[in-house]
């Protein structure tokens, strides 16, 4: 493979309101299928990254549910085009630095927005930049979360959200891609409805009055009317893009991000969305009494002394982004749980309704057959399990193992099932491969092209998730294998062990257990030395005991620690 720089392989996002140095696509860009002897007049795929924010996998359809039927039809058919992981994981547990490994192919610690309330780099390498100089047209529509929302002057914080004049003219480029149709925080927000979905607002004959009364912070029923709900937006907008890439471009290929701001709280959906599912059916697991006792006292504190949790990191202006307590939650309190339960999964409903036009658009202009589809999410949400609401520490599936759905290209095998592990930090050098391109050294993520298209095995024995949330006192990296999760934090002998296998609801916590050290060791040097595949043991740690190999990763930890600080909590 061909090293890439990222000043060399960018056309960088300046400051200013989303200004790039070079706004000019070229299609010079050497072409690793074309180098290897591919033919010259070979069509490459278009590639339609389509995410959501904050969904539980077991809201599709395609994943086992503990709720009755799940209605997500539109999802199912295109697994049955393609290919279902159910080890998919994401690279870190808040959505900027989620979204940013997922343009970068790097971990936080490499790309540098480790948390919400942080910058992506505007010269970070980005796939988008590496498509662009290889004659794909870019297109980001909905929701991307590259900045954060909270900061003033920031370009996806006020006052530029709230310039509508701005917004009818803005097009582009912004971080490598050439058209962006935006909009940011989430569902009833009353910032929610600016960017260009306010526009479109305005257009369809909304007034700032009206924008105030359905714009509220609502939770439960919501009455804004499903024509000018923000999953509506993103997908008419997201169809409208693609039927005028045909018509201006021709066989040209694109890439489009596709991103919904749902089913993130707050929990609203209109009428029938959120009364769809039953809430006493909803798959709420709740908090198991005692269940947090063998596990670092972390748990306990966030569980049931958060304040206490926070003191640990004084001088964190903006808090600790994780998860919040649920309690141990009964009565009413559970109740109002299962609701927002059932709503988060009648929200995924209305996305796959309103995604349906993309797809229908796709195969009414002939290009549904060459696009590379993937379907994801930045994080799922705990909804009450284990006694925990939202996103961030602690360490469980139900926010660290996503969706995904993949669709190849040109007639690769379909109806597949896959538990083989993908990180979403793979996904950028894994659409690079797709589409001919080179895949940079820089990027961490591996390639699982051959495996997508069924003519290779798994390419990871093992992947690695940061979640650093604030930039210094607390740190977790997680290691997953095939078989079992190990969680290291930053300064602390205290850790997590567990068998996915016996255990996927992480009960039972082997740290401590004395037949799992050797285990444990093995993990930890592989935590250490980040390889995704196997490879052999550097002579240097082979010999070190359980708490040298910690002393170790927390030297690691200390020496990611970053350059920039939060500036506002999201």
């Amino acid at each position: 493979m061909t090293g890439l720089t990222a000043a060399g392989a960018c056309l960088a996002v300046r400051a200013g309101r989303g200004q790039e140095t070079d706004s000019t696509r070229t299609s010079t860009a050497y072409s690793r299928a074309e180098g290897e002897g591919g033919s010259a007049g070979q069509r490459r795929p278009n590639v339609l990254l389509i995410t959501t924010d904050q969904q539980r996998k077991d809201s599709l359809s395609v994943y086992e549910s503990k709720c009755c039927p799940v209605k997500t039809p539109t999802t199912a058919a295109i697994a049955r085009d393609g290919v279902v992981f159910d080890r998919a994981y994401i690279a870190s547990t808040t959505c900027t630095p989620s979204r940013a490994s997922i343009l970068t192919g790097q971990y936080p610690s490499r790309h540098g927005a480790y948390s919400i309330g942080t910058t992506l780099s505007p010269d970070a390498m980005k796939v988008t930049d590496l498509l662009g100089r290889a004659g794909y047209v870019n297109y980001a529509i909905g929701k991307m979360h590259f900045t954060p929302v909270s900061t003033r002057g920031k370009f996806e914080s006020p006052p530029n959200v709230l310039d509508e004049p701005f917004w009818r003219s803005f097009d582009g480029p912004y971080y490598g891609f050439h058209h962006n149709i935006l909009l940011n925080r989430h569902s009833s927000e009353a910032l929610s409805c600016r960017m260009h979905y306010g526009v479109w607002l305005k257009d369809k004959g909304l007034t700032e009055e009206d924008l105030k009364e359905y714009f509220r912070n609502q939770q439960g029923r919501w009455k804004i009317p499903l024509e000018f709900h923000p999953s509506t937006f993103v997908a008419e907008s997201a169809a409208r893009s693609i039927r005028d890439h045909k018509s201006r471009h021709g066989d040209d290929p694109f890439f489009m991000w596709m991103s919904f701001q749902d089913p993130h709280r707050p929990h609203v959906a209109p009428a029938p969305y959120d009364t769809m599912y039953d809430p006493q059916k909803a798959p709420y697991l709740g908090y198991r009494e005692g269940e947090h006792d063998g596990r670092p006292e972390y748990y306990g504190e966030l569980f049931s002394e958060p304040r206490k949790f926070s003191a640990r990191f004084p001088g964190n202006k903006f808090g600790v982004p994780c998860a919040s307590s649920a309690g141990n939650a009964g009565g009413k309190k559970e109740e109002a749980l299962r609701k927002e339960v059932a709503i988060h999964f009648g929200m995924a409903a209305l996305i796959d309704e309103q995604l349906k036009k993309v797809i229908d658009i796709l195969k009414k202009t002939g290009q549904y057959d060459n696009t590379l589809i993937i379907y994801t999410s930045d994080h799922g949400d705990y909804l009450g399990n284990h006694g925990f609401l939202s996103k961030g520490f602690p360490a469980f599936e139900e926010v660290y193992n996503v969706p995904l759905i993949v669709k190849n290209p040109g007639g690769a095998p379909a109806g597949r099932r896959s538990g083989e592990l993908v990180s979403l930090v793979d996904l950028a050098p894994t659409v690079l491969s797709l589409a001919g391109c080179d895949i940079p050294v820089a990027m961490e993520g591996v390639d699982h092209s051959r495996s997508w298209q069924g003519k290779g095995g798994p390419v990871r024995q093992s992947l690695i998730i940061e979640n650093r949330p604030i930039p210094r006192g607390f740190y977790q990296q997680m290691l997953v294998t095939g078989g079992y999760k190990l969680v290291a934090y930053m300064d602390t002998t205290q850790g997590e062990l567990y068998d996915m296998q016996r255990d996927r609801d992480q009960y039972d916590n082997l740290w401590d257990g004395p037949e799992h050290v050797k285990l444990k060791r093995e993990m930890l040097i592989q935590l250490i030395t980040r390889e995704p595949v196997k490879k052999e043991i550097p002579t240097e740690l082979t010999d070190l005991s359980v708490q040298e190999l910690l002393k170790v990763i927390w030297k690691k930890m200390h020496a990611e620690e970053p350059v920039q600080p939060r500036t506002s909590f999201s």
